[in-house]
């Protein structure tokens, strides 16, 4: 009996020991299967034509105001290439450059190489240029508004000078 209870513990220990065995080569599997993390640096790309198109808008915006105001108005009158340049330059400070904004948006030429990419940075910018324009006559109502108070309250105190001065005389 006692060794068949010793058999038994060194079926059961085997049977242990087998099943563990396994467990740990799946695990050196699952292991092996695991992406490893590699510090690599993908092959710089070469910029898109939308990339270009940032990169000069931010290198146009960099440049002192004077410079921008300058190069604004020699690009009044080109076409082509160079009208975006002044598109960039106009959206650079909007609130200083509201219409010329508009105005270099309205004469830009559409290009058939341009990405739709391109075209929905263009559709930003418009959107942001149509944002100003309502904002700007927003302020001119609020101004005619202001304007008409103002000349309201001196007409009233012009009033209450001409009844004090009339009870004082009587």
């Amino acid at each position: 009996m006692k060794t068949l209870s010793t058999c038994f513990c060194l079926a059961v220990a085997s049977l242990l020991l087998t099943g563990c065995q396994s467990l740990l080569e799946d695990s050196a599997i699952h292991e092996e299967a695991a992406p490893v993390s590699i510090s690599v640096q993908p092959a710089p790309e070469s910029p898109s034509a939308l990339d270009k198109w940032l990169l000069t808008r931010q290198r146009l915006c960099t440049m002192p105001s004077d410079e921008q105001r300058i190069q604004l108005q020699a690009l009044a009158t080109v076409r082509g290439e160079q009208s975006i340049e002044r598109v960039f330059l106009a959206s650079c400070n909007p609130e200083q450059t509201p219409g010329l904004l508009r105005e270099a948006l309205s004469n830009l030429d559409p290009q058939d190489d341009w990405s739709s990419g391109q075209y929905a940075l263009l559709a930003m910018i418009q959107d942001h240029a149509r944002s100003y324009r309502i904002l700007e006559e927003k302020n001119t109502q609020l101004a005619k508004q202001l304007e008409t108070t103002i000349n309201g309250i001196r007409e009233i105190e012009t009033d209450m000078d001409n009844l004090h001065n009339n009870g004082r005389a009587q």
